[in-house]
C-alpha cells in the first residue's frame, strides 16, 4: 500500500494532465461559455418601388362661348336673349351638340304658346340625340302640355334613367300620377325627386305632397316644415296644405294659427284665411 503522501503526488498529476488536455481542445481566444456573437454585416436594402406615373384627370370640355350665352339668357329668364342665343347656335351648326341645348330652349319656350311648334323643335333635338335626359325631359313637358299623360310619364322615365343626378323628370312624373291619384307610384317618384334633390325646393314640395297623399300626415308636415326653413320661395298650396295638416289631422291650433297668419299676409284679400286664423288662435 503506497504511502499518503506518493498517493496524493499521484493525483496532481493526474489533474494536471486533464487540465492540460482541455486546454488544448479549445482554440485560443475563445470562450465556450459565451452566446455567439452577433454579425456584423450590413442589413438587405430593400429594392424600391417604382413609382408610376398617375394619368391627370380630363380636363372638362370647355364650353362655347354661344352655349355659355344661351346659359345665361336662360338663368336671366329673358324670351328674346333666349331665343337670341338659340338662333346663334342652330345657325353656326345645326347638327352639333350645342344644338341640342338651343333647340330644347326653344321647345320650352314655345310650350305654353304653341306647343305643336314646341314639338317641332324637340323632334329636331331628337335626331341628334334621342336619349339626351333634356330632350326625353322636354319630350315629357310638351306631351303633358298637350295632355298626353301616357307619353309624358315614358319619356319623364328615360329622362329619369339618362340622368340619375337629375330630380326634374321625377318632380314632373309625380305631380301627373298624384292628379291621377295613383299615390303609391306618386310617392316612389316624389321621393326618388328629394334623394337625388334633398335641397331643391321643388322636390321637397312634391315629397311633401305625396306623403299627404298617402296619408302619412306627420312626415308630410315635417318635409313641409323643411321647405320653410329653406329658404324657398312662399307657396300658397304648400302653405295651405301644412295649415290644414295642423288643424285637421295633427291638432295643433298654435302652429295652424301660425300658419294661417303667414297665408293671410300672403293673401289678404281671402276671407277664408283670415278667419281661419281668428279660429286656430283662439283655441
Amino acid at each position: 500500500m503506497l504511502p499518503i503522501y506518493k498517493l496524493m503526488k499521484r493525483i496532481l498529476i493526474i489533474i494536471s494532465f486533464v487540465f492540460l488536455a482541455s486546454c488544448a481542445s479549445t482554440p485560443k481566444g475563445v470562450v465556450t461559455d459565451a452566446a455567439p456573437a452577433q454579425s456584423t454585416a450590413p442589413a438587405p436594402v430593400p429594392t424600391p418601388v417604382p413609382v408610376q406615373d398617375v394619368p391627370p384627370e380630363p380636363e372638362k370640355p370647355a364650353i362655347s362661348p354661344e352655349l355659355e350665352a344661351l346659359n345665361q339668357a336662360v338663368a336671366g329668364g329673358s324670351e328674346e336673349e333666349i331665343e337670341a342665343a338659340s338662333r346663334a347656335i342652330i345657325d353656326r351648326d345645326p347638327l352639333g351638340q350645342d344644338a341640342i341645348h338651343a333647340y330644347c330652349a326653344l321647345a320650352e319656350l314655345e310650350l305654353q304658346r304653341q306647343p305643336d311648334t314646341a314639338r317641332l323643335y324637340i323632334e329636331r333635338a331628337a335626331e341628334i340625340a334621342p336619349a339626351n335626359a333634356v330632350v326625353q325631359l322636354t319630350m315629357g313637358r310638351i306631351a303633358h302640355a298637350q295632355q298626353l299623360d301616357d307619353e309624358a310619364l315614358r319619356h319623364f322615365n328615360s329622362s329619369a334613367q339618362a340622368d340619375p343626378a337629375s330630380a326634374a323628370a321625377c318632380i314632373e312624373a309625380a305631380a301627373i300620377l298624384i292628379r291621377y291619384l295613383d299615390i303609391a307610384n306618386a310617392l316612389t317618384q316624389a321621393k326618388c325627386a328629394y334623394e337625388r334633390a334633398p335641397q331643391n325646393c321643388a322636390a321637397m314640395t312634391i315629397y311633401a305632397d305625396a306623403l299627404y297623399a298617402n296619408k302619412q300626415f306627420e312626415e308630410a308636415a315635417a318635409t313641409y316644415e323643411l321647405r320653410q326653413t329653406a329658404s324657398c320661395p312662399a307657396s300658397e298650396d304648400a302653405l295651405r296644405n301644412l295649415a290644414k295638416l295642423y288643424e285637421t289631422h295633427l291638432s295643433n291650433p298654435k302652429r295652424a294659427c301660425q300658419v294661417y297668419t303667414e297665408l293671410s299676409t300672403l293673401r289678404p284679400e281671402d276671407p277664408n284665411y283670415s278667419a281661419s286664423r281668428d279660429y286656430q288662435c283662439s283655441l
